[in-house]
């Protein structure tokens, strides 16, 4: 569940290099954050680490892209 009071969350995915190579909003709706994010095909295979920012929460996962 996310805070009371935030109504958006940023949704960054970073490389292995430390570089952003994808960033994302997307809106909260009643405490919680269900959607789908199309990549379109912008990310090679490889491993990436998704950090949601969410208020003052910051949320760290990482991310496989296969071939």
């Amino acid at each position: 569940m996310i805070q009371a009071g935030v109504e958006k969350v940023n949704m960054d995915i970073y490389d292995t290099f430390g570089k952003r190579v994808s960033a994302n909003t997307i809106a909260v709706s009643e405490g919680l954050v269900n959607t789908v994010i199309d990549l379109r095909g912008e990310l090679a295979a490889g491993m990436y680490v998704v950090s949601i920012t969410a208020g003052e929460d910051t949320y760290t996962e990482r991310l496989v892209i296969q071939p």
